[in-house]
């Protein structure tokens, strides 16, 4: 990316001695690279054994290490990921005396990215569920740019010294001018790729400020402060040093410096990453210790002149206890009201649901123990408060729950994550669309290269935001719509206009116009608890093949629909 296409360019002696350092430079560190992520993979092998198996790392390096690759998930990443690792080793063998073997380079690149792949694969990243892959393929991209800045950053610590030890000073000075500022446009792309994945990574992981007060977020700020020291040490190089390399002799010294105490600090960056990858992640953490998770839910609401304040203790999976407080417009408690009605629904899914009255403790106060919430996922109380001197007052309240041994009790929202990361592509696109002009477009190898990452990142971006529209379309299985007072009036006009004819003012299916209907207009009192939320609405939207029940799917929109849907289901 940097050294070879600016010292093709140059014609000398010394500079062709010069060249054939730097691929010796790039030799050496590449077999040293993949001899450390050999051992180290090999002994992390043995801790993740002697960890998993409860024994000790010299027991475990017989059958638990065996056992661990072999009937894991992780053990059979691990092996590929020596694959990919002895692989490289046998194409860099296999280019020895050749560095610049262009389908042999691109080969190890390959394998260098199918092993940095499988290390995504297994990390925090893809075990974030609620968002499917794209966390993954985030670290992936993440992981990738590491690879080119901080693996740049080796190799320039190599190959200055030889610039100063090889070059005379006049060729040492045409040198680097030609090569700092192209790895500088490398290092550029490579940190701005880095700094949006991150961040959307840390968000996935963190989601709430309160969870940095863990060992994560603690760990993880730690790592931002020693990436912003390893930016001001490369702005120091961009700003102070660049612009000296080519009058100024003791400038490569310089430079040689710092590009040596970036290596050290992005070596503490790596090692505060592996830090964080043997940490319980921020969010489930704070789940764990209740930190930025409320201890109970609580909602309030105000219809037909009544303050509905609902709680619900814990608010998880289990069994939950659901008080209900009533207030009048002046702060009073209500005392007068006869019932408490308390509707539990599953939302994903249709498990049914059954109305239970609530029991009066005393000062508008309703209490129903031991409400079962038995699965994790979104939820809706409705409440229909009966008072003698007032009209019926109904609303609803929806909410998430989550298991304690679930990923997080901290929400990670979907669509957020979608729409987040389609931004991330999109910003990325665009930045390196524009850098591909600035290098010359498809005129130029590099240009071209940009232009390619440009539109993948632009076409990423657009099919990201896509399954976000794609998913807020069609018809969901549950009403969108809360049973509040204000749907449900809006649904009793709505019956008034279309349906009362027929099925009568309660429902009943005895309207003016059901007489001599063949076959009988259906009892709503009856049939609607027999049907979920997705069938009533398709029965009003495309009418009832066989029966006088019209489509009204022109007539209104979704929205009446859900509205109807509401009110039909207060009718007994």
């Amino acid at each position: 990316l940097v050294s070879t296409p600016v010292l093709a360019e140059m014609e000398s002696e010394g500079v062709v001695e010069f060249h054939s350092a730097l691929s010796r430079n790039t030799m050496m560190l590449a077999w040293t690279a993949v001899a450390v992520f050999l051992s180290m993979s090999a002994l992390r092998l043995v801790i993740q054994a002697s960890v998993v198996y409860d024994t000790s790392p010299l027991d475990a390096l017989t059958g638990p290490v065996w056992s661990l690759v072999s009937e894991t998930e992780w053990g059979r990443l691990w092996a590929l990921r020596m694959g990919f690792a002895v692989a490289s080793g046998a194409v860099l063998f296999a280019m020895r005396g050749c560095v610049r073997n262009t389908p042999l380079t691109l080969l190890a690149i390959a394998l260098g990215a199918g092993a940095l792949l499988t290390i995504s694969r297994s990390s925090h990243a893809a075990a974030l569920l609620e968002i499917g892959s794209i966390s993954l393929l985030n670290d992936f991209i993440h992981m990738m740019a590491v690879a080119v800045w901080v693996g740049g950053l080796f190799s320039l610590a190599l190959d200055v010294p030889t610039t100063i030890r090889v070059l005379s000073a006049s060729e040492r000075r045409r040198v680097l001018s030609a090569l700092i500022p192209r790895f500088s446009v490398v290092a550029g792309l490579s940190v701005a790729v880095l700094a949006l994945t991150g961040i959307y990574s840390a968000w996935t992981q963190v989601t709430v400020p309160e969870a940095l007060d863990t060992p994560y977020g603690r760990t993880l700020i730690t790592k931002i402060a020693l990436v912003g020291a390893l930016l001001l040490i490369a702005a120091l190089n961009l700003v102070w040093v660049r612009p000296r390399l080519s009058g100024d002799g003791r400038a490569a010294y310089w430079l040689r410096r710092l590009v040596v105490a970036e290596v050290i600090v992005a070596a503490l960056v790596l090692l505060s990453v592996g830090f964080l990858t043997s940490l319980e992640p921020a969010r489930q953490a704070a789940s764990r210790m209740g930190i930025g998770v409320e201890d109970g839910l609580t909602f309030t609401g105000t219809t037909e002149g009544t303050e509905m304040t609902l709680e619900v203790i814990p608010g998880q999976v289990g069994p939950n206890m659901i008080k209900v407080s009533l207030r009048d417009g002046f702060g009073s408690p209500i005392t007068n009201a006869t019932d408490v009605r308390v509707r539990l629904s599953y939302l994903d899914a249709d498990l049914g649901e059954t109305a239970v009255s609530a029991i009066p403790t005393g000062d508008g106060e309703f209490t129903l123990s031991d409400r079962l919430i038995g699965i994790a996922g979104a939820w809706e109380i409705a409440l229909v408060v009966q008072r003698p001197d007032a009209f019926d007052a109904r609303t609803a309240f929806r909410f998430e729950t989550a298991r304690d041994s679930e990923v997080s009790a901290i929400p990670l929202p979907r669509n957020t994550a979608y729409i987040l990361l389609g931004g991330v592509f999109g910003v990325l696109g665009l930045m390196f669309l524009v850098s591909a002009l600035i290098l010359g477009g498809f005129q130029t190898k590099a240009g071209a290269a940009a232009m390619s990452l440009g539109v993948l990142g632009v076409i990423g971006a657009a099919a990201l935001l896509a399954v976000v529209l794609g998913s807020e379309q069609g018809v969901p299985e549950r009403n969108p719509i809360p049973p509040t007072s204000e749907s449900v009036t809006a649904g009793l006009a709505l019956y008034d206009i279309h349906c009362q004819m027929c099925h009568g003012t309660e429902g009943l299916g005895d309207g003016p116009a059901s007489a001599g209907l063949n076959p009988p207009v259906a009892d709503l009192v009856v049939h609607v608890p027999l049907h979920p939320d997705r069938a009533l609405f398709d029965f009003i939207h495309d009418g009832i093949q066989g029966a006088a029940m019209p489509a009204l799917g022109e007539t209104l929109s979704d929205d009446e629909i859900w509205h109807l849907v509401n009110y039909i289901r207060t009718l007994e």
